[in-house]
């Protein structure tokens, strides 16, 4: 068990049922204790890929470690930046994602090919960004009903958190990527949210969509007021 990572039982959503899952993260960069996303992914893949259809969508750049931890290639969708499917009755647009570093500066081993993904279903839409900082796409965005944002340093930290809620004005807004793991000196770039200072810096109609979760706690999250 990673010693850094906190201990939770996972957000469970009330949103629409996804039987897929997505991901921006097949690297190496979050080895912590020796333990990284591949080894995660690969615990899942031993104890669940007998007892679940699942399908995986992944960019081309997580293919190949993919298929590694054992992942079976009839159930991974390659998504493609601006490149949009159906799947299960749902929309998926995925969108550009590009990795971030230090204080907002661009990750040395990032991707043009990496994406987060707009995800519509049942009249309602969700954006999760996955890791990335602000884009040119953000600004061409609309019709976002539920917004997760990451408001850590090598993502869209604070300033730009609040750009992005204000250019897709979401009718939900939730924080993540915080309280994970045990900030340290040299991981708090990436561990270390701020979606207090955030908060602080919201107008009382954007406060009212705010919603902070607490770990490990089912939750049902609605288009917001």
């Amino acid at each position: 068990m990673n010693p850094l990572r906190r201990k939770s039982g996972g957000t469970r959503w009330g949103l629409f049922q996804i039987d897929s899952s997505t991901s921006n993260d097949l690297h190496n960069e979050y080895s912590v204790a020796g333990l990284n996303v591949i080894q995660l992914l690969y615990a899942y893949v031993r104890r669940y890929r007998t007892y679940s259809d699942c399908t995986f969508i992944v960019p081309k750049s997580c293919y190949r470690k993919a298929l590694t931890i054992g992942l079976d290639d009839e159930r991974i969708i390659i998504a493609t930046p601006g490149v949009s499917f159906s799947l299960n009755g749902m929309h998926i647009n995925p969108v550009r994602a590009i990795h971030g570093h230090y204080q907002g500066s661009v990750y040395g081993g990032a991707s043009m090919g990496d994406c987060g993904y707009v995800i519509s279903s049942g009249g309602f839409t969700l954006y999760q960004p996955g890791d990335t900082l602000l884009l040119a796409e953000h600004f061409e965005m609309d019709g976002i009903d539920l917004l997760f944002f990451s408001p850590t340093e090598h993502n869209t930290h604070i300033e730009n958190s609040i750009r992005l809620i204000r250019l897709l004005r979401p009718g939900r807004i939730i924080p993540q990527h915080f309280d994970s793991y045990v900030t340290t000196p040299d991981n708090a770039f990436w561990t270390k949210g701020y979606p207090d200072e955030v908060y602080a810096m919201l107008t009382d109609t954007e406060k009212r969509v705010f919603l902070k979760l607490p770990q490990g706690r089912p939750a049902r999250a609605d288009r917001g007021s």
